[in-house]
């Protein structure tokens, strides 16, 4: 802990409050803490008195941005369907931080049956190291030996730009999502590709951030 909070330059409190009560340290300092321990290498100290006795069905529901309306709805049918089997979940909020999700992962995996990624910044070797500790499935998001559920982004892509032909358009703006989204770059190269074979120019802006605001700005 006193390596993770020189390299974050903050208080050895502030450091452990990071990881007992994230609540109660704002985004800015929470995420230079987690990097910070990423880079020092530091593991969260498990509570030794509980055990995976206790974790009560548990299943980690990992998402972006709780605000987000898509993330939104993946979280009310997962929580309906884990209900239909006797699980509850644990809403894990990254606020868009790879550092956010790898930490808080570390901290609950003990504690929890099963993992759901929703379009996890993770690295594809950390995302299949801890498929290996625990049941994991990933949304929109593919990495090899894990189990994914992911959109058909050919097929609504194509009908999207044959509607765009049958109404004459001859080019095309795609407002682009984060720069580390897996799906992202899916759905540009495949929007590009597909732009190639019907004649249409494609002119892609970068996104800010993938919020309504991010949007407008």
């Amino acid at each position: 802990m006193s390596d993770v909070s020189q390299a974050a330059h903050i208080s050895i409190a502030t450091a452990s409050r990071a990881f007992v009560h994230p609540e109660r340290v704002n985004a800015d300092t929470l995420k230079r803490i987690y990097d910070a321990a990423e880079k020092v290498g530091y593991v969260p100290r498990k509570n030794a008195q509980q055990s995976n006795d206790d974790s009560g069905k548990l299943i980690a529901v990992v998402i972006n941005d709780i605000g987000n309306p898509v993330y939104a709805e993946f979280v009310k049918s997962i929580q309906h369907r884990c209900r239909e089997y006797g699980y509850s979940i644990m809403i894990i909020d990254s606020q868009e931080m790879s550092s956010i999700e790898h930490i808080m992962l570390m901290l609950t995996e003990e504690y929890v049956d099963g993992i759901v990624l929703a379009s996890s910044r993770l690295s594809d070797a950390n995302i299949q190291k801890m498929a290996k500790a625990k049941p994991l499935v990933l949304i929109n998001r593919s990495v090899h030996g894990v189990k994914s559920v992911i959109a058909d982004t050919y097929g609504g892509l194509e009908k999207f730009l044959q509607e765009l032909c049958s109404l004459g358009h001859k080019s095309l703006t795609y407002l682009s999502g984060p720069a580390d989204s897996w799906q992202n770059a899916v759905r540009r190269e495949t929007l590009s590709g597909i732009c190639k074979k019907k004649g249409i120019a494609l002119n892609v802006i970068p996104g800010s951030s993938p919020t309504y605001g991010g949007g407008v700005s």
